[in-house]
């Protein structure tokens, strides 16, 4: 028996044993740290001892006053063995100490509207249980307890749920919107006199309120700190609480102390630590993905990297009990190592040098809030930065200059040399750039002995509008939210890249309403029992003028075409469609015109040749294959219906390429009147009126998941595919083919935008991760030159990524991509002619809107909010 319990507790030793040997991000001496690039890529790097940042110090420093941390994450598994002891137990709330109580029937003995909060709240589910369902919470506050260590008496973790799982994506019924939980947190955590505030994640301008605003204001003036991640997004990303003066905000490296290729950067981001390959706790409930032992697993990020400066100001904070944020901010940012290149303000952080130096003063720059610069028509520019002295002395300002790459700075400070503790005094900086093509500006302020990095995005105002109206709303349509202009004008879809006209519906309207131009026109009542599912702008009549055409799902049984013109008269009666043989492919379909009738729909689709089946239900009795359809309008019981028609006949195909019968086919796509087939790997071209097939110029293989398009300049025909997320092809017919490997494997393609032909060759854009990508090729197929134009991301909080909008218009031999970042916190739209960018400033009252096309000339709209009944619409001139 003896035996057996001695088994049973050597197991649970060896298990934790082992982990700790994991965490080389304690202490780095040269360990080999495998890497997943993806589900293929692999690779090996060193923990490189340069970079030891002083975990030994931890045991022998003296933590005397108690520090509690607030986690405002999703949740934390309380009984997870790596943390039970760490965590704060409100006593006054919980049974015998240590037990949470039941919701049902407990109270609220320390009167802070929280009955039962014994481990924290859940701002979720409004009760007493802070479960985490994601591991994300769970994981932060193990890597703070691997680094806390012996303190656990004095340094306590009190968990705060409130990310709902997949924030940003949940359908809880009742969930309190995410800006009210972060408030009540916050308040929680000052109630509960907090010392730190850590946040794994971060949230878009549109969430700040000017409640979250004001209570991290609060926090902070209460000598609260708060320590947040700077994101995941590979970018200069501007979120919050990340650019607030105030919060430290953290970037992550890898084990060889180059900067992760992950995490954001930029002058928002204080400093770096640890966050890839980083392995923590996960509740007791999750299956880990990446190692054997249960309760464990790896995690990257930079959520995983904050922790670690969390962990260094409780201890400071614990050792240090008379100084103030300001002092604790100034040992932390002397004590860690340089800028690495312009990706933040500092890089690695160093404990060790930390505890042994406290400035006595220690003047420093606020550039969180600098993102962008604007230059005027003679690449001129001026900027003003605060200067801040964090020590406890006055300083000195024995120096100050600013040296720019490819621009020309000079810098005056306001005031004296002589600044007083906690003074604030403004640098004002006057420059000139020496090529107005910049796309950044890169700098070093150096102040006295020390220099901080700064990048800003080089913007133009914007060009003075060729258009301008003042519109009366009686409804807010351009509102003012969170410092943050919100349209509700979307503009009117169009098929197969057509430019649009400025038709626009008014969003959250109840029915469908609709603007154009300049003016509101009216809305469309929809029949009884009939809700719109789509809407397309496209010409209906012939007239050249765009009309609206609205799909409706009715009775939950059939759909409903409807067609007006831009005056929403109504063209021709409604046409019911209830689909049997297949469904419209909504992806890729035309509009046919008929005469004095509904227009028709031709598409390629997967369904039935003949049996009258519902697509909506299984039948095995034939095979669905891709068919080309026609939906035509007949009028039955004097009411007209859609008929669907097959035209594709792959016997005559056969017979007019003499081939002695009819192999296995597939139809790719629909080009003038003509459409390209498979049989059996060999191309041919049908005449869609004849049925007659001729062969095709295609030796090269066609893959499945090819586009089709059209080489405006040279009308030549261009099919293009990715073979993988890292391999471009596109070959044009009967000439040659275009080839391009993506060798940055964190990087991968996922979009083709357009092939178009330049001088000399032609110029293919795709899309990445991270950026536009731009390829010139020459006519030989031979990659001569390859450029990229950064898509500003946002990584919302730990699940939701959002991107800008990239829109691609060709119009009169130009080609134009508008990169819109407003909706993710930028302030800028990047314009793209012909692969040349211009950045212009978008006012904080003004949101814009995809280029339009009207009067022979393409616009971009820009709307700007004047007051509560007015908004100004502005077209700025794209095309000359």
């Amino acid at each position: 028996m003896k035996k057996i319990i001695f088994i049973l507790l050597l197991i649970p030793f060896t298990v934790v044993a082992g982990v700790e040997s994991l965490k080389w991000y304690l202490k780095p001496m040269g360990q080999n740290v495998q890497v997943d690039i993806d589900d293929l890529h692999q690779e090996t790097i060193v923990a490189d001892p340069k970079w030891d940042w002083g975990y030994d110090l931890i045991n022998h420093i003296q933590a005397i006053k108690p520090v509690r941390i607030v986690i405002i994450d999703g949740g934390v598994d309380i009984e997870h063995p790596d943390l039970k002891e760490y965590i704060h137990y409100n006593s006054s709330e919980c049974f015998e100490g240590t037990i949470i109580p039941p919701m049902a029937g407990a109270s609220d003995r320390d009167q802070n509207g929280y009955p039962g909060d014994c481990v924290g709240w859940n701002f979720v589910g409004d009760n007493n249980r802070v479960e985490d369902e994601d591991g994300h919470g769970t994981h932060v506050a193990g890597i703070l307890s691997s680094i806390i260590g012996k303190h656990k008496n004095n340094i306590k973790i009190i968990p705060l749920k409130v990310f709902a799982p997949n924030e940003g994506k949940s359908n809880i019924p009742g969930l309190t919107p995410l800006p009210v939980r972060l408030v009540k947190a916050f308040q929680y955590a000052i109630n509960m006199q907090a010392d730190i505030i850590h946040i794994s994640a971060g949230w878009p301008k549109n969430y700040m309120t000017s409640s979250l605003a004001n209570i991290i204001n609060e926090a902070i003036h209460k000598n609260i700190m708060i320590v947040t991640a700077a994101g995941n997004s590979s970018q200069r990303s501007a979120i919050y609480p990340c650019q607030l003066e105030g919060v430290l905000c953290v970037g992550a490296l890898r084990a060889d102390g180059t900067i992760a290729r992950f995490t954001n950067v930029g002058n928002q981001v204080d400093l770096f630590a640890y966050g890839e390959q980083i392995l923590s706790s996960i509740p007791k409930t999750l299956i880990p993905q990446h190692i054997s032992v249960r309760n464990y697993d790896y995690k990257n990020g930079t959520s995983q990297a904050a922790p670690f400066i969390t962990a260094l100001i409780s201890l400071l904070k614990s050792s240090f009990e008379l100084e103030d944020n300001y002092d604790i901010y100034a040992r932390i940012m002397e004590a860690a190592h340089g800028a690495i290149g312009y990706s933040g303000q500092k890089g690695m952080f160093n404990l060790k040098r930390a505890f042994a130096n406290k400035p006595k003063s220690f003047l420093y720059p606020s550039v969180k809030g600098l993102h962008t610069v604007t230059i005027n028509k003679n690449a001129q520019f001026s900027l003003m930065i605060p200067l801040v002295n964090y020590g406890k002395n006055q300083a000195f300002l024995s120096s100050l200059s600013m040296e720019c790459k490819q621009a020309d700075a000079d810098i005056q400070l306001s005031g004296s040399n002589f600044i007083k503790p906690t003074q604030k005094v403004n640098v004002f900086v006057k420059g000139q750039l020496k090529s107005s093509q910049l796309n950044d500006l890169q700098c070093f302020l150096n102040i006295n002995e020390r220099s901080i990095p700064l990048v800003l995005k080089i913007v133009r105002s914007l060009p003075l509008a060729s258009i301008v109206d003042t519109i009366v709303q009686n409804e807010r349509i351009i509102s003012i939210s969170n410092n943050q202009a919100r349209s509700r004008l979307l503009t009117i879809p169009t098929l197969k890249g057509e430019i649009p006209a400025p038709l626009y519906q008014v969003v959250g309207a109840k029915n469908f309403k609709v603007m154009r131009y300049n003016q509101l026109v009216g809305e469309i009542m929809p029949y009884e029992g009939c809700r719109v599912l789509r809407s397309w702008q496209v010409d209906l009549n012939g007239d050249f003028q765009k009309d609206i055409l609205l799909e409706y799902m009715c009775d939950q049984k059939f759909l409903q075409y409807r067609f007006f013109n831009q005056d929403l008269i109504e063209i021709f009666d409604e046409v019911t469609y209830a689909p049997q043989k297949t469904l419209i492919n909504y992806s890729d379909f035309e509009l046919l015109l008929n005469q004095d009738l509904p227009p028709s729909f031709r598409f390629i689709n997967i369904g039935y040749k003949n049996k009258p089946v519902s697509p909506w239900e299984e039948d095995d009795s034939e095979e669905r294959l891709p068919h080309l359809y026609q939906l035509d309008p007949i009028k039955i019981n004097g009411k007209y219906e859609y008929a669907t028609n097959l035209l594709d006949d792959p016997d005559l195909w056969s017979e007019t390429l003499g081939l002695l019968y009819t192999p296995g086919y597939n139809i790719y796509y629909i080009f003038k009147d003509k459409m390209l087939v498979d049989l059996n790997q060999k191309y041919a071209w049908v005449d869609l009126k004849t049925q007659t097939a001729t062969w095709a110029l295609m030796d090269q293989l066609l893959l499945k998941g090819s586009r089709l398009e059209l080489i405006q300049a040279t009308n030549e025909i261009i099919f293009q595919s990715l073979l993988t997320p890292y391999q471009y092809r596109g070959a044009v017919e009967g000439k040659i083919m275009l080839r391009y490997t993506q060798t940055d494997i964190h990087d991968p393609i996922f979009q083709i935008i357009t092939t178009t032909s330049i001088n000399g060759g032609y110029q293919s854009v795709l899309q990445t991760y991270r950026y536009l990508l731009y390829l010139k090729f020459n006519l030989n197929a031979e990659l001569v030159e390859e450029y990229r134009i950064p898509i500003d991301r946002f990584d919302f909080l730990t699940s939701q990524d959002m991107m800008a909008s990239v829109n691609h218009v060709q119009f009169k031999g130009q080609d134009y991509q508008i990169i819109d970042g407003s909706n993710i916190n930028t302030n800028y739209v990047d314009v793209i002619t012909n692969g040349i960018k211009q950045s212009y400033e978008l006012p904080i009252h003004c949101v814009s809107n995809m280029p339009v096309q009207f009067e022979k000339q393409l616009y971009l709209p820009i709307y700007c909010h004047v007051d509560e009944s007015h908004f100004k619409l502005n077209y700025i001139l794209l095309s000359h």
